[in-house]
């Protein structure tokens, strides 16, 4: 059985920097990923009414609950 390679870890003070631009781009990487499947999931709920429905409701139930907490305070 081979022996499995160490995941490198970034650990403070060790030596290991990271570019700035490196930095930047995998934030990038993972923005443009999260605007894909958010992209995805609104296309998917715009399309199917009863999707739509259910995250209205939700999102009326959340608000509802939201200002009853601030009129009780």
């Amino acid at each position: 059985m081979p022996t499995p390679t160490p995941v490198p870890t970034a650990i403070p003070g060790g030596g290991e920097t990271v570019e700035m631009s490196a930095l930047l781009a995998q934030v990038t990487e993972v923005f443009t990923s999260v605007m894909e499947w958010t992209s995805t999931v609104a296309t998917t709920v715009m399309e199917n009414p009863l999707y739509l429905l259910g995250c209205v409701l939700g999102i009326a139930c959340i608000g509802i609950g939201v200002f009853k907490r601030l009129l009780s305070v």
